[in-house]
């Protein structure tokens, strides 16, 4: 859901600009949503894990925890890309605070969990 809206509503237009497309030229539809819920479902199992092996409790520890991980892994790997491939570097933007909303989101999944079970 924050993908529709974060390249719908919200950055939609900057995105489209940035990729140098129009609405009518974007293509993916279900196929590109269900690999976006499959690599995001990993990246909650890798998180999930990751505050197990790091001892992280709490949300304070959870959102440090986030933030590290979108700055030392999602944002790292989506610098060197948007460098290499030469990509609009808007992009960057784009995709790197959707990054980072997506990792804080975990975080707050993360200390809610235990209080509904």
């Amino acid at each position: 859901m924050l993908g529709a809206l974060w390249y719908g509503p919200i950055c939609g237009a900057a995105w489209l600009r940035a990729v140098g497309k129009t609405k009518e030229q974007i293509k993916g539809g279900g196929g590109a949503i269900a690999i976006a819920m499959v690599t995001w479902l990993v990246g909650a199992v890798v998180f999930s894990a990751l505050t197990k092996f790091s001892g992280a409790d709490g949300f304070q520890a959870l959102v440090v925890l986030a933030v590290f991980g979108w700055l030392g892994f999602a944002m790292m790997a989506m610098v060197l890309t948007t460098t290499f491939q030469e990509k609009n570097p808007g992009m960057l933007w784009i995709d790197g605070s959707y990054q980072l909303i997506c990792w804080l989101l975990m975080a707050i999944v993360h200390t809610l969990i235990p209080a509904i079970m």
